[in-house]
């Protein structure tokens, strides 16, 4: 592949959200430390939302990564699923065996367990990634799932992660009691200009480069006709390497 004609260690620009290429952008920083603290301190609701190609997917595994054992964690990445589907990847993920395909013993069997984590003292983390796909219906089943909690803390927490229309779905009246809920709020906004070439910077020189690979006026247009977002970043540098190496 193109990378080793430029002496790095790897590939600097995959699509794919690996956590070990994070950057932390001032907002990106924010929003990671209220995703943690949403967890750690089981705040129950917690929503993130950002234009596509943000870096919200890759934040998520980030923080999931970075949890101890005292968490447990589940991730949905379709949320297009029914509230019984979201329920099997979740048991499914958590490690709880479940015949049951009927939804009163699949709840029975989520409920079971997270009393389970509630006498050993540990947290349960609910992920669901596209969230703005949600129907109104899942939404308020979700809704039900929070309200298992003892006199100090939710036994459950459940984070959100969408594109705006997620927002803009939770302002409608019929979610208004899933809206209350939310506890945590976080925005994953585009990178700066300055952002931007700090990020090209960080992925190259997490595979031994430097942004001396690229003319500045090649820079400056990678950056200009990114606008901001880090997936177009990835796209528009690795074509550019992959053309000079060609």
């Amino acid at each position: 592949m193109y990378w080793r004609h430029f002496n790095l260690t790897a590939e600097p620009f995959s699509l794919t959200p690996d956590p070990s290429f994070l950057y932390l952008s001032p907002v990106h920083a924010e929003a990671y430390a209220a995703l943690m603290m949403g967890l750690r301190e089981r705040r129950g609701l917690t929503t993130m939302i950002g234009e596509v190609g943000t870096g919200k997917t890759t934040l998520v595994y980030s923080v999931l990564s970075g949890l101890g054992p005292e968490i447990h964690t589940a991730y949905v990445s379709n949320a297009r699923l029914s509230f019984d589907g979201i329920l099997r990847v979740a048991l499914r993920d958590f490690g709880v065996a479940c015949d049951g395909t009927h939804s009163t013993q699949l709840t029975d069997a989520f409920n079971a367990f997270l009393l389970d984590c509630a006498n050993k003292g540990t947290t349960a983390a609910l992920v669901i990634d596209e969230a703005q796909n949600l129907s109104f219906e899942t939404f308020e089943d979700l809704r039900l799932l929070t309200n298992f909690e003892t006199y100090t803390h939710k036994l459950l927490q459940i984070v959100l992660v969408g594109q705006p229309e997620l927002d803009t779905k939770l302002r409608d009246p019929a979610l208004r009691q899933v809206s209350e809920r939310v506890a945590v709020r976080c925005v994953v906004n585009p990178l700066t200009r300055r952002e931007s070439r700090a990020y090209l910077e960080h992925r190259l020189a997490a595979v031994n480069g430097s942004l001396d690979i690229f003319t500045g006026s090649a820079l400056r247009l990678l950056i200009a006709r990114s606008r901001g977002i880090p997936r177009s970043l990835n796209i528009l540098a690795h074509n550019s390497m992959l053309f000079a190496y060609g």
